[in-house]
Formats: structure tokens, C-alpha cells, sequence
């Protein structure tokens, strides 16, 4: 498991323990999760001091994008944890969209290389 993802996790898990309703579908809240998935591997690349702080600039982001807030968020993956079932159906949409996201840069990249071959002709 990611560790943003974890983060966020136990985060909204040290809450209250009242009886939450799901506001998201799962086509929305697998927008949401994808975006954190995202935000984990691009925290990869920098030094563990700076994690904390860009973590939380994700997260930032990521409620803005998807017009959440954090509470909203952490009442969503609270319940999809304990729905295994509506947990399933979410990740494999989390994993159509994250592969939908990785053909599209391919495409660009691939489109970049060659405009720029050709204008080295």
C-alpha cells in the first residue's frame, strides 16, 4: 500500500467512530485514490524531509481537483476499507485509470520525440 494512501488511512481512522454514508460513488472516489497513488510515486524522488510537507500538498490538491474535503475523504476511505467488496470494484478502476493515465503521457511523449525529430531534419 501506498504510503500517502496509508497516511491518509490512519489519519481519518484516529476520528470519530460515528456511522458514515458513502457521498462518492466509485467512479469518483477511484479518481480520488488513483490521484493518490500518483502522488505517492512522485514523492518518491525527493529526500524523506521534504515527503511530509509535499504529501500534504498533494493532498491539498487533490481535495481541490476533486472538490473534497479532508473530512469527506478520510469518511470515504474509512468505508470503502471496511467494504471489501465496493474496495474490489474501486481498485480496479483505480488501475484502469492509472493505465489510462500512463498510455496517455506515453502518447505525448512519443508525439514529442518525433516533432522533435523532425525539426532536427
Amino acid at each position: 500500500m501506498n504510503r500517502i494512501f496509508f497516511i491518509v488511512i490512519i489519519y481519518f481512522s484516529l476520528a470519530s467512530c460515528t456511522k458514515k454514508e458513502p457521498i462518492l460513488d466509485n467512479e469518483k472516489l477511484a479518481s480520488i485514490v488513483a490521484d493518490m497513488h500518483i502522488a505517492d510515486v512522485a514523492l518518491e524522488g525527493h529526500l524523506l524531509k521534504e515527503r511530509d510537507s509535499l504529501a500534504n500538498v498533494y493532498l491539498e490538491k487533490i481535495e481541490i481537483i476533486h472538490e473534497i474535503t479532508r473530512e469527506q475523504m478520510k469518511s470515504q476511505v474509512e468505508l470503502l476499507m471496511e467494504d471489501p467488496e465496493r474496495q474490489s470494484q474501486v481498485y480496479d478502476l483505480v488501475i484502469e485509470k492509472i493505465r489510462n493515465a500512463e498510455k496517455e503521457i506515453k502518447k505525448k511523449s512519443d508525439n514529442a520525440i518525433k516533432l522533435n525529430n523532425k525539426q532536427k531534419l
